[in-house]
């Protein structure tokens, strides 16, 4: 029975082919999708490794598509780097994909936040209460902008 099983049960490439189908992944979520599946450890080496070599699987593309994604729903790059973090892509991979996509596309972090800061300040009447700038601060945390991004547009909502 236990042999039965073995023979009918896909290969690891054809399982990660499925996996990959319908949108990118990551290296950390291809393994932990073989693991989960109980590949052994050496095919799942081997399968990753061709993936790989094949350009199926690339962290660093994967890295610059969601910047553009994410980039395009207004977030920032704090809460992009940790978005990334969490699907398992190392940190240097990040940094060097958020750094490239920014300078390759123009993205100017603080332009982004600025928008982001008109669109919850939408209808507030001037001068601005205490409350509004408060909003403003913790959507653009939200967002993920770092703390000298913020401050600057909060200074900038101010005046």
């Amino acid at each position: 029975m236990e042999k039965e099983k073995k023979e009918n049960r896909r290969s690891a490439a054809e399982e990660l082919t499925r996996y990959l189908a319908p949108r990118m992944r990551t290296v950390a979520e291809a393994r932990k999708h073989l693991e989960e599946k109980l590949y052994d450890e050496s095919e799942i080496r081997e399968t990753l490794q061709r993936f790989l070599d094949l350009k199926y699987l690339d962290d660093s593309d994967y890295v610059r598509a969601y910047c553009e994604y994410a980039f395009g729903k207004r977030r920032g790059s704090t809460r992009i780097r940790s978005e990334l973090r969490n699907k398992g892509i190392e940190s240097e991979t990040i940094q060097n994909g958020i750094d490239d996509y920014m300078y390759e596309n123009r993205v100017d972090e603080c332009a982004l936040a600025r928008l982001v800061a008109e669109k919850t300040l939408a209808g507030a009447e001037r001068p601005l209460e205490q409350k509004s700038v408060a909003r403003v601060a913790r959507k653009l945390e939200q967002m993920g902008y770092g703390s000298s991004v913020i401050i600057r547009i909060l200074e900038e909502i101010k005046e």
